[in-house]
């Protein structure tokens, strides 16, 4: 299976209802492994992998568990790469808040982007606190 159907898959099973209300979605969980791949601490990955749920989603099979975990570890590296290379980063939606900003999918990714921030908040604030919020 392809990067790209593997992702397809991924935002499938991230964008269901099925999951906790506090568990990210794709485009939240982008922005997410964007700021843990810019973090100056390392994470392990059972404790980010976890955080994105909330809780234990309900997998059909150790199958499905393992192909969820694999691609979200794999986006992350994806994600990383892209950082550190000279190509452009593509983000999973569009730079327009548009009519209803509240609901709009960048703001999405912003609020995944904290949510890493704040899993390694003394991290991201030891040094040039004001710097940084900025």
């Amino acid at each position: 299976m392809s990067f790209a159907e593997q992702l397809t898959r991924l935002q499938v099973f991230l964008d269901a209802d099925e999951l906790h209300d506090e568990a990210l979605d794709y485009v939240a969980t982008h922005g997410y492994l964007t700021a843990l791949s810019i973090c100056s601490e390392s994470v392990p990955e059972r404790e980010w992998i976890d955080a994105i749920f909330s809780e234990t989603p309900n997998y059909k099979d150790d199958a499905q568990c393992t192909e969820i975990e694999d691609t979200l570890i794999k986006l992350k590296d994806h994600i990383a790469r892209q950082l550190a290379s000279d190509e452009e980063f593509e983000l999973p939606c569009d730079l327009d808040l548009g009519d209803e900003p509240d609901d709009s999918d960048l703001r999405g990714w912003c609020v995944g982007f904290m949510e890493g921030v704040f899993m390694r908040e003394a991290a991201w604030f030891a040094t040039a606190e004001e710097e940084v919020s900025e």
